[in-house]
């Protein structure tokens, strides 16, 4: 089970992220692109870590919600929008599937994934939501445990990065 679980926090980590992760803290530190999320209540597995020396910065946490639910999401994006973020468009605006092999067993992998940007503070971040199942002929999840990161990276040129994976916002 353990051996399990480090996969599918492997594979998550390696869903996400934009750039080579050269090492992960978890010391004592502030957290100043994360610091503004809230956890909500009945998440667990909560961890925040620092990653490599991009500065990125995420959020980690799991909650027990029927598939395709997005009510966490649907939170997030609500306090996104609130606070100056823009939703980009592109990547993923559906739950997507994709096998993930590097784990074994092999899991599949249910996933809804969002950019946003706050211009101002040269921020963007990336709102996923994901699902694991050992069976990999599923339409749906075989379980009820999503798994939901909040990742952010102060990034100098904005347009260059969005444009690198082929997200467009309106700057």
């Amino acid at each position: 089970m353990r051996k399990l679980i480090f996969f599918r926090v492997r594979a998550v980590l390696s869903s996400v992220f934009l750039t080579t992760i050269l090492g992960c803290s978890s010391g004592t530190e502030n957290y100043d692109l994360i610091k503004e999320f809230s956890v909500p209540e009945g998440a667990y597995n909560v961890k925040r870590r620092t990653l490599g020396s991009n500065g990125a910065e995420q959020l980690f946490f799991q909650t027990k919600e029927t598939y395709p639910s997005t009510r966490v999401l649907d939170t997030y994006r609500d306090f996104l929008r609130n606070h100056g973020w823009i939703q980009c468009s592109g990547a993923n605006k559906k739950w997507s599937s994709h096998e993930d092999r590097s784990s074994s067993p092999y899991l599949l992998v249910h996933k809804l994934s969002e950019h946003w940007i706050k211009r101002g503070d040269h921020k963007l971040l990336i709102l996923s939501a994901m699902y694991y199942s050992e069976k990999l002929t599923n339409e749906r999840p075989d379980n009820d445990e999503q798994h939901l990161i909040v990742w952010v990276q102060r990034v100098a040129d904005l347009e260059k990065e969005l444009s690198g994976i082929g997200v467009a916002c309106n700057l």
